[in-house]
């Protein structure tokens, strides 16, 4: 029979200024957009809004939102 460790390996931390830092943005998320992206966001208004009326996306915005909901980003 072979016994396997179940404790955690222990590692001493000798930079501690870079593993406080590496903490910090360990949840970080950067996202980078071509300049014309904020254009095609949302779709083209309509002549006459009406009030209470809801807002029209545009195909990049359903888009991206979808895809970023497809990859499970926000969830943990």
């Amino acid at each position: 029979m072979i016994k396997h460790s179940t404790s955690k390996k222990k590692y001493k931390v000798t930079n501690w200024r870079e593993y406080n830092n590496g903490l910090r943005t360990r949840g970080s998320l950067t996202f980078w957009f071509s300049e014309d992206f904020e254009k095609e966001w949302f779709a083209t208004s309509d002549s006459h809004p009406q009030r209470g009326r809801p807002f029209t996306y545009s195909n990049t915005c359903i888009t991206l939102i979808l895809a970023l909901r497809h990859k499970d980003i926000f969830s943990n």
